[in-house]
């Protein structure tokens, strides 16, 4: 019983060392929805302006827990879009990067 109770005592200290120790979270988001035209680099439609508005919200609430540390996009219209309330609220400056995964 002893060794028990000695054992939860250590996990209590131990915990934020396990906390910080945790691997980050990736969250991938797609682009909002774009307007039709042009074909080449859209902008958001107004619908696709307001979900990249919720996006932010939630974002706020996760970053309560878990700190945001950078904001990936490409050089589209639509990515910069889509990430620029979130980049604004969080005061993360956006990376923009063009190299695709798929062909590295």
């Amino acid at each position: 019983m002893r060794g028990s109770f000695a054992l939860a005592l250590l996990s209590l200290f131990l915990f934020p060392v396990f906390l910080a120790a945790a691997p980050a979270i990736v969250i991938l988001v797609r682009h909002a929805e774009k307007e039709a035209a042009p074909a080449d680099n859209p902008h958001l439609s107004a619908a696709g302006r307001a979900r990249a508005g919720e996006l932010a919200k939630l974002m706020e609430i996760l970053t309560q827990k878990f700190p945001l540390r950078a904001i990936f996009i490409t050089d589209f219209l639509r990515t910069r879009e889509t990430a620029a309330p979130l980049s604004s609220a969080s005061h993360v400056a956006l990376t923009v990067t063009n190299d695709d995964p798929c062909t590295s």
